[in-house]
Protein backbone atom coordinates (compact mmCIF):
# COMPACT_ATOMS: atom_id res chain seq x y z
CA UNK A 1 0.00 0.00 0.00
CA UNK A 2 2.79 2.51 0.83
CA UNK A 3 4.21 2.35 -2.80
CA UNK A 4 0.91 3.10 -4.20
CA UNK A 5 0.70 5.69 -2.48
CA UNK A 6 4.19 7.25 -3.15
CA UNK A 7 3.29 6.39 -7.06
CA UNK A 8 -0.13 8.43 -6.37
CA UNK A 9 1.70 11.41 -4.23
CA UNK A 10 4.32 11.56 -7.54
CA UNK A 11 1.74 11.79 -9.92
CA UNK A 12 -0.37 14.61 -8.44
CA UNK A 13 3.08 16.06 -8.09
CA UNK A 14 3.82 15.83 -11.48
CA UNK A 15 -0.06 16.77 -12.89
CA UNK A 16 0.77 20.11 -10.51
CA UNK A 17 3.91 20.52 -11.87
CA UNK A 18 2.65 20.24 -15.73
CA UNK A 19 0.16 22.31 -14.60
CA UNK A 20 2.75 25.14 -13.28
CA UNK A 21 4.44 25.02 -16.74
CA UNK A 22 1.18 25.01 -18.97
CA UNK A 23 0.21 28.32 -16.86
CA UNK A 24 3.36 30.05 -17.25
CA UNK A 25 3.84 29.28 -20.96
CA UNK A 26 0.22 31.07 -21.43
CA UNK A 27 1.54 34.03 -19.31
CA UNK A 28 4.67 34.04 -21.14
CA UNK A 29 2.66 34.78 -24.38
CA UNK A 30 0.95 37.39 -23.42
CA UNK A 31 4.00 39.18 -22.87
CA UNK A 32 6.55 37.85 -25.76
CA UNK A 33 4.03 36.50 -28.69
CA UNK A 34 5.33 32.67 -29.74
CA UNK A 35 5.11 33.99 -33.36
CA UNK A 36 8.05 36.33 -32.59
CA UNK A 37 9.96 33.55 -31.03
CA UNK A 38 9.15 31.59 -34.27
CA UNK A 39 10.36 34.39 -36.53
CA UNK A 40 13.83 34.48 -34.42
CA UNK A 41 14.38 30.87 -34.38
CA UNK A 42 13.36 30.08 -30.94
CA UNK A 43 10.49 27.68 -29.85
CA UNK A 44 10.82 28.62 -25.96
CA UNK A 45 11.30 32.06 -24.25
CA UNK A 46 14.38 30.51 -22.43
CA UNK A 47 16.20 30.03 -25.43
CA UNK A 48 16.32 33.63 -26.21
CA UNK A 49 19.67 35.10 -26.27
CA UNK A 50 20.74 38.97 -26.23
CA UNK A 51 21.14 39.90 -29.44
CA UNK A 52 19.99 37.33 -31.54
CA UNK A 53 18.26 38.66 -34.32
CA UNK A 54 16.81 37.56 -37.89
CA UNK A 55 16.09 39.85 -41.25
CA UNK A 56 12.57 38.76 -42.48
CA UNK A 57 10.42 40.37 -44.95
CA UNK A 58 6.98 41.75 -43.28
CA UNK A 59 3.95 44.45 -43.38
CA UNK A 60 4.27 46.99 -40.36
CA UNK A 61 1.22 48.18 -39.05
CA UNK A 62 1.50 51.10 -36.94
CA UNK A 63 -1.28 52.90 -34.95
CA UNK A 64 -1.88 55.95 -32.91
CA UNK A 65 -4.79 57.65 -30.98
CA UNK A 66 -4.92 61.14 -32.53
CA UNK A 67 -4.21 63.93 -30.21
CA UNK A 68 -4.39 61.91 -27.11
CA UNK A 69 -2.10 63.93 -24.89
CA UNK A 70 -4.80 66.74 -25.05
CA UNK A 71 -7.87 63.77 -24.84
CA UNK A 72 -5.60 62.12 -21.81
CA UNK A 73 -5.53 65.69 -19.66
CA UNK A 74 -9.35 65.77 -19.14
CA UNK A 75 -9.69 62.28 -18.37
CA UNK A 76 -8.95 60.47 -14.81
CA UNK A 77 -6.12 57.89 -14.50
CA UNK A 78 -8.62 55.43 -14.78
CA UNK A 79 -10.35 56.52 -17.69
CA UNK A 80 -7.40 57.02 -19.75
CA UNK A 81 -6.80 53.35 -18.84
CA UNK A 82 -10.52 52.22 -19.77
CA UNK A 83 -10.13 54.47 -23.15
CA UNK A 84 -6.85 52.70 -24.43
CA UNK A 85 -7.97 49.18 -23.54
CA UNK A 86 -11.55 49.98 -25.11
CA UNK A 87 -9.00 51.23 -28.38
CA UNK A 88 -6.89 47.78 -27.81
CA UNK A 89 -9.71 45.73 -27.35
CA UNK A 90 -10.90 46.78 -30.47
CA UNK A 91 -7.51 46.61 -32.47
CA UNK A 92 -6.00 42.74 -31.48
CA UNK A 93 -8.80 40.27 -32.11
CA UNK A 94 -9.07 41.91 -35.75
CA UNK A 95 -5.03 41.89 -36.00
CA UNK A 96 -4.81 38.17 -34.52
CA UNK A 97 -7.68 36.91 -36.75
CA UNK A 98 -6.01 38.43 -39.88
CA UNK A 99 -2.79 36.79 -39.06
CA UNK A 100 -0.76 39.89 -37.47
CA UNK A 101 1.37 39.93 -34.63
CA UNK A 102 1.01 42.31 -31.98
CA UNK A 103 4.92 43.23 -31.20
CA UNK A 104 4.46 46.23 -29.01
CA UNK A 105 2.13 49.09 -27.51
CA UNK A 106 3.65 52.42 -27.65
CA UNK A 107 1.55 54.19 -24.97
CA UNK A 108 -1.00 55.31 -27.25
CA UNK A 109 -0.11 53.73 -30.05
CA UNK A 110 0.26 50.03 -31.42
CA UNK A 111 2.74 48.09 -33.59
CA UNK A 112 1.74 45.44 -35.24
CA UNK A 113 3.28 43.10 -38.07
CA UNK A 114 1.89 40.48 -41.05
CA UNK A 115 3.96 37.90 -43.08
CA UNK A 116 1.34 39.36 -45.99
CA UNK A 117 0.72 42.79 -46.95
CA UNK A 118 -3.33 41.56 -47.77
CA UNK A 119 -3.78 40.57 -44.09
CA UNK A 120 -2.67 43.76 -42.95
CA UNK A 121 -4.56 45.95 -45.68
CA UNK A 122 -7.74 43.53 -44.45
CA UNK A 123 -7.10 44.12 -40.57
CA UNK A 124 -6.80 47.82 -41.67
CA UNK A 125 -10.17 48.04 -43.24
CA UNK A 126 -11.80 45.86 -40.64
CA UNK A 127 -9.88 48.31 -37.84
CA UNK A 128 -11.88 51.23 -39.31
CA UNK A 129 -14.73 49.38 -39.61
CA UNK A 130 -14.64 48.67 -36.17
CA UNK A 131 -14.26 52.11 -34.84
CA UNK A 132 -17.37 53.44 -37.00
CA UNK A 133 -20.03 50.77 -35.47
CA UNK A 134 -17.99 51.83 -31.60
CA UNK A 135 -18.34 55.46 -32.72
CA UNK A 136 -21.70 55.34 -32.75
CA UNK A 137 -21.91 53.79 -29.47
CA UNK A 138 -19.99 55.93 -27.54
CA UNK A 139 -21.85 58.69 -29.22
CA UNK A 140 -24.97 57.65 -27.66
CA UNK A 141 -23.62 57.31 -24.23
CA UNK A 142 -21.26 60.36 -24.60
CA UNK A 143 -18.04 58.90 -24.68
CA UNK A 144 -15.26 60.11 -26.50
CA UNK A 145 -14.92 58.67 -30.08
CA UNK A 146 -12.01 56.79 -31.43
CA UNK A 147 -10.17 58.74 -33.50
CA UNK A 148 -6.61 57.33 -34.95
CA UNK A 149 -4.11 56.70 -37.95
CA UNK A 150 -3.25 53.71 -39.28
CA UNK A 151 -0.11 53.05 -41.18
CA UNK A 152 1.17 50.39 -43.58
CA UNK A 153 4.34 49.59 -45.10
CA UNK A 154 5.80 46.56 -46.33
CA UNK A 155 9.87 45.75 -46.05
CA UNK A 156 12.68 43.90 -44.64
CA UNK A 157 12.75 44.09 -41.01
CA UNK A 158 15.02 43.30 -38.80
CA UNK A 159 13.44 40.75 -35.29
CA UNK A 160 15.62 40.60 -32.61
CA UNK A 161 16.88 41.32 -28.62
CA UNK A 162 17.96 44.05 -27.30
CA UNK A 163 18.99 45.08 -23.44
CA UNK A 164 21.24 43.13 -21.13
CA UNK A 165 21.47 39.99 -19.42
CA UNK A 166 19.39 41.24 -16.27
CA UNK A 167 16.28 43.03 -18.96
CA UNK A 168 15.54 41.80 -22.49
CA UNK A 169 13.16 42.79 -24.98
CA UNK A 170 12.18 42.18 -28.43
CA UNK A 171 12.35 44.98 -30.89
CA UNK A 172 11.51 45.02 -34.74
CA UNK A 173 13.50 47.69 -36.29
CA UNK A 174 14.11 48.89 -40.23
CA UNK A 175 13.39 51.47 -42.76
CA UNK A 176 10.11 49.79 -43.28
CA UNK A 177 9.11 50.48 -39.50
CA UNK A 178 10.01 54.42 -39.49
CA UNK A 179 8.18 54.57 -42.91
CA UNK A 180 5.04 53.23 -41.22
CA UNK A 181 4.96 55.52 -38.57
CA UNK A 182 5.59 58.26 -40.97
CA UNK A 183 2.77 57.40 -42.66
CA UNK A 184 0.52 57.08 -39.73
CA UNK A 185 1.43 60.82 -39.09
CA UNK A 186 0.36 61.74 -41.94
CA UNK A 187 -3.03 60.69 -41.40
CA UNK A 188 -3.55 64.26 -39.34
CA UNK A 189 -2.71 66.46 -41.88
CA UNK A 190 -4.59 64.15 -44.56
CA UNK A 191 -7.70 63.90 -42.28
CA UNK A 192 -7.61 60.19 -43.30
CA UNK A 193 -7.85 58.92 -39.74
Amino acid sequence: AVPFLKLHQTSNRLREESENIAEHAEVTGRFVPYETLKLIGVSDIAELELGQSVLKRLTIMFGDIVSFTLLSSKLTPDDVFRYINFWLQGLIPIIQEKNGVIDKFLGDGILAFFAGAEDAVEAGIAIFEWAADANRARKLTGGYPLNFGLGLNSGDVCLGTIGNMDRMDTLTISQAVTVANLIESKTRIYKSD
